[in-house]
């Protein structure tokens, strides 16, 4: 092992070696680290930098599925993001959004009657403005075909 780790360091990838120990609990990992100066370690990162940058060169084919795959990463990483930064993280759009409720009367066919909702709108009932939204499914007939949609029917 030891053998191993000086080849390792003689071909300098001597920024921190990492082996594992010989006593009894092996699991362990001692962390030994062999160039503590700051200008030396820049130095290996920039010829690492180097390496690798000519290795992309040689297998155009490679860098290609590289970039490639994770500019895919990225961009899909980012629209993921962006909609549960629209749905999820802002807050929306009203005065108090923590004042907002849904009511519903539960049970099988759940949902308030138009005249409740009218009520609440109307009466000096302490609950600010009210809405309702009910969906609902429509046949779209077209010359060729018939469609059914659902729709959202909303006061307001």
């Amino acid at each position: 092992m030891q053998k191993h780790l000086d080849s390792i360091a003689c071909a300098g990838l001597n920024h921190v070696l990492i082996y594992a120990g010989t006593n009894e609990n092996s699991s362990l990992l001692r962390v030994e680290e062999v160039g503590g100066n700051l200008r030396s370690i820049l130095s290996v990162m920039l010829n690492d930098l180097k390496f690798a940058f000519r290795q992309l060169l040689k297998n155009p084919g490679f860098t290609a599925v590289a970039v490639i795959t994770l500019a895919l990463g990225i961009g899909a990483n980012t629209a993921i993001f962006n909609l549960l930064d629209a749905i999820v993280l802002r807050s929306l759009p009203v005065r108090e959004p923590g004042r907002l409720f849904f009511v519903t009367t539960g049970g099988p066919v759940s949902g308030l009657s138009y005249a409740t909702v009218e009520h609440l709108q109307r009466d000096d009932v302490e609950v600010g403005p009210v809405f309702a939204y009910r969906s609902t499914k429509v046949r779209l007939n077209t010359a060729n075909q018939t469609d059914v949609t659902i729709n959202q029917l909303v006061s307001g």
